[in-house]
């Protein structure tokens, strides 16, 4: 049996042990982060990367337009006149086409009013609806929180609604004529759809996101990539993708630090 005297010496070696594993440790874990930032810098890239590409498919039939003339006029204003655009009250007027069951065009309408109010007389966005008459006007004066952003509208945020010559006994939300115009005039039916015109009504830009121009193009606040980062749906879209960067480099790190580790001593063991 063993003297109590070497049971101290024995602790104290264990806690000399436990004290250089949390040391190692702490150091593999602060370089596992050093490394992780740059790889999830990577990932979110490539994502921005896929949504660009995405937004230049989407918007691709629409810059087909660009260069030629805005040539649609045969709008209504809320209190049931004919009327047309007059691109005249600013250097850039911008439609925005969209209709009520239409989610990404509301949503994008929620951020319009306070990035317009910073533009003021820059810019001019006249939204066009291609919902019925009646559907249209109803929103305008809604209560409904989906709605709510048309109750305080800037000036430079002027709405119309594409007339139609469908009756309304037919109780379409969307007259079938609207959407045979809008597919006749731009060879599509994606909405929102938002053209930039200068004031002759050249189009000059089809962009995917008007905030995104607003901001990106007109305010130059950001640049495309702090942009994408800064959305909710960026985020929204798939909640895990960080936990799985996370759990993605992971694997690749320890296998690397193991693979460190036996090299370091394979290396040590031949000059033994």
């Amino acid at each position: 049996m063993g003297d109590g005297k070497s049971l101290p010496k024995c602790f104290n070696a264990l806690t000399l042990a436990v004290i250089l594993v949390m040391k190692i440790s702490k150091k593999i874990i602060l370089f596992w982060f050093v490394l992780f930032a740059p790889f999830l810098g990577y990932k979110l890239y490539n994502r921005y990367k896929e949504n660009e590409d995405y937004k230049e498919r989407y918007t691709s039939t629409r810059k087909w337009y660009v260069g030629g003339k805005f040539l649609l006029d045969n709008f209504k204003d809320s209190s049931g006149h004919l009327t047309k655009i007059d691109t005249k009250k600013s250097p850039i007027t911008i439609i925005d086409f969209w209709y009520n069951s239409c989610p990404p065009c509301i949503a994008d309408m929620k951020s319009f009013s306070p990035i317009l109010k910073k533009l003021g007389s820059q810019v001019s966005v006249v939204s066009i609806s291609v919902n019925n008459f009646s559907l249209w006007h109803s929103l305008l004066n809604s209560k409904d929180q989906q709605f709510d952003m048309f109750l305080h509208l800037p000036n430079n945020w002027k709405h119309l609604v594409l007339n139609s010559n469908e009756s309304e006994k037919l109780h379409n939300d969307v007259p079938a004529d609207n959407i045979e115009t809008i597919q006749n005039a731009f060879q599509t039916t994606n909405f929102p759809m938002y053209f930039v015109l200068d004031t002759a009504k050249t189009i000059i830009a089809a962009p995917f996101s008007l905030s995104e121009y607003l901001t990106v193009d007109l305010l130059k606040k950001q640049n495309r990539f702090t942009y994408f980062l800064t959305q909710r749906e960026t985020w929204n879209t798939d909640y895990w993708f960080i936990p799985l960067a996370f759990v993605q480099f992971s694997g690749f790190y320890w296998i690397g630090i193991n693979m460190l580790f036996l090299l370091t001593y394979l290396r040590k063991k031949n000059y033994s």
